[in-house]
């Protein structure tokens, strides 16, 4: 049993609680089809055409295509495909679809009379790091099913309502939708999911302005407050004001037939292109149109090659989506959740499964005989237990391995950090690499040179711009020794300047060389062992030697 229980830090209800989800877990998992009828079987429920799923490359389009080996996509659709973008290429998601149409053309993948999903799902999520190699249609739920099998459920309730076209959505967002939602209607060429949600979310995402008569006036792209009140997009000032905010969104086949022959043969993709953004700055009966020309004065060449291209793509996008009919689709509140950060990770972790009993989280996948911060999510992961092991509050640890020897010494997993482990390749050489970054760390942003911040501690000797390329960590044998190495090196960085010199390793390495095959048998693994045995059997095997276990089998 979990300390949380043996030491009576709960109550008898939650100990209760606690033990009966310990005896389904050792028993099998239970079976489940569907978020809003349990008990349905899933051959009666409608599916999608076709699943695709965008990757940024080919190495992420293999990562993505094992691990969808082992998810039952087949509940959900009757065919799924991962489209790599275009190479070379920073497509955006914009350009993506226009591109996923192209391949479809040449593939056949679906045609004009299906009905289509589509997740933007490449990149390299360097908001929340812990993510990238696995990619964040991927990442575990609370309930211990994948993102990417919670949204397909979540999303299921549309198909009947929909006629032949694509359904666009991201692969970070979770979005709560109705159970029964009216037919959109043959004439409806349009249907944009929409949320009321509170301006500090809206100040980061697109923002519809809905007339009285509740059609479409314009979208903002994120806004600043005061343009929200002078446009009238909020929609209540007080006590807690909110906006109409945008997430997924339908387009017809009579849409995607223009994107592909009119759009895709005069916009080259050549820039990034915004499926949200750049799509939708045209909609509405009070859209601002796009200038016939611009003002390319004082921009380097670089500059005015990019903005002509996205300008051209616009006005294309423009001409494509006039005259469409539009209709939208009021989620109301609490129907939004955005995991884009490590911040709204946890959150949205913590407080996604609303529905379930409340009880103190289960690390998942993972054993779990030791001390968890509060706020803290812990995955995959072999740590030994009490009183060896004590994790901080408002952390991550993620795919994290060490075995269960006598005399081992405390190991601190301090507050407020991401901590990751990632096996890798180069150059023949194999092994693994653990990254340890704050919470708080800005991976993305672009420093003066010498002036590069690790969780306070500025990088000196560093001769780079970037967090996401400082060469800070070390490729060792094993995962237990990366581990330990990485965090008594982030432990020691403001007292030890040695600590801080450059070690061979970055995260932008760990996702150019990471060991894709190797990653997804050890989470796979994982997995094996806690459904098949419960999580006392977690403490063997390493992630450098395990049993046979068959790598095709479906847990659900």
């Amino acid at each position: 049993l979990p300390h949380c229980v043996m030491a009576g830090e709960v109550s008898p209800e939650q100990a209760e609680s606690i033990c009966e989800d310990i005896r389904l877990k050792t028993m099998g998992r239970p079976q489940t089809n569907d978020l809003n009828d349990e008990s349905s079987s899933s051959s009666s429920l409608p599916k999608w055409d076709c699943l695709v799923l965008t990757a940024m490359n080919e190495q992420q389009k293999r990562i993505f295509d094992l691990q969808l080996a082992d998810l039952p996509w087949r509940e959900y659709a009757e065919k799924c495909v991962v489209v790599q973008d275009p190479p070379g290429i920073r497509a955006g998601s914009g350009g993506a679809t226009v591109w996923v149409l192209k391949e479809n053309r040449q593939n056949n993948y679906f045609d004009s009379e299906s009905k289509m999903l589509l997740i933007h799902s490449g990149g390299y999520s360097q908001r929340t790091p812990h993510l990238s190699n696995v990619g964040k249609i991927f990442m575990t739920t609370p309930d211990e099913t994948s993102f990417l099998e919670r949204k397909l459920k979540g999303l299921r309730s549309l198909l009947p309502s929909l006629r032949s076209g694509i359904f666009i959505a991201a692969s970070d967002v979770m979005e709560k939708i109705p159970i029964t939602i009216d037919s959109i209607g043959e004439e409806t060429d349009l249907l944009l999911i929409m949320h009321k949600s509170p301006l500090e979310v809206a100040r980061n995402h697109g923002v519809y302005i809905v007339d009285e008569a509740g059609e479409l006036e314009r979208v903002l792209q994120k806004p600043s407050e005061k343009e929200m009140k002078e446009e009238g997009a909020i929609g209540d000032m007080s006590p807690d004001p909110w906006c109409f905010t945008d997430s997924a969104y339908f387009i017809s086949s009579k849409i995607t037939h223009r994107l592909l022959e009119f759009v895709a043969p005069n916009c080259p993709i050549k820039t990034e292109v915004c499926a949200y953004g750049d799509f939708m700055r045209s909609l509405g009966k009070k859209a601002r149109k796009e200038a016939e020309a611009i003002d390319f004065t004082g921009l380097d060449p670089m500059e005015i090659k990019t903005r002509h291209n996205l300008h051209i793509w616009r006005l294309c996008l423009e001409a494509c989506f006039k005259g469409a009919k539009i209709k939208l689709l009021d989620c109301g509140f609490d129907s939004f959740f955005h995991f884009g950060s490590i911040a709204e990770c946890r959150q949205h972790f913590h407080n996604l499964m609303k529905d379930r009993r409340d009880i103190p989280l289960i690390p998942l996948h993972s054993t779990w005989e030791y001390k968890v911060g509060e706020e803290t999510i812990v995955e995959y992961s072999n740590l030994p237990p009490n009183p060896y092991t004590v994790i901080g509050n408002r952390s991550i640890v993620s795919n994290c391995y060490v075995g269960r020897k006598k005399n081992l010494q405390t190991i601190n997993i301090p507050d407020n950090v991401v901590v990751y482990s990632t096996p890798v390749v180069r150059n023949d050489r194999k092994g693994w690499v653990t990254v340890v970054i704050g919470t708080e760390d800005d991976v993305k942003m672009s420093y003066e040179l010498g002036h590069v911040l690790w969780s306070g501690t500025k990088l000196k000797d560093y001769e780079g711009t970037s967090l996401w390329n400082a060469p800070l960590f070390t490729m060792t044998p094993g995962a237990e020794k990366s581990l330990l190495q990485s965090l008594r090196k982030y432990q020691h960085r403001e007292a030890d300047p040695e600590v801080l010199k450059c070690c061979g390793w970055s995260m932008a390495d760990v996702v150019r060389y990471v060991d894709a095959d190797k990653l997804v048998e050890y989470r796979r693994q994982r997995r094996e062992l806690w459904w098949r045995y419960g999580p006392g059997s977690l403490g063997d095997p390493s992630p450098d030697w395990a049993p046979e276990l068959p790598c095709s089998t479906s847990l659900r």
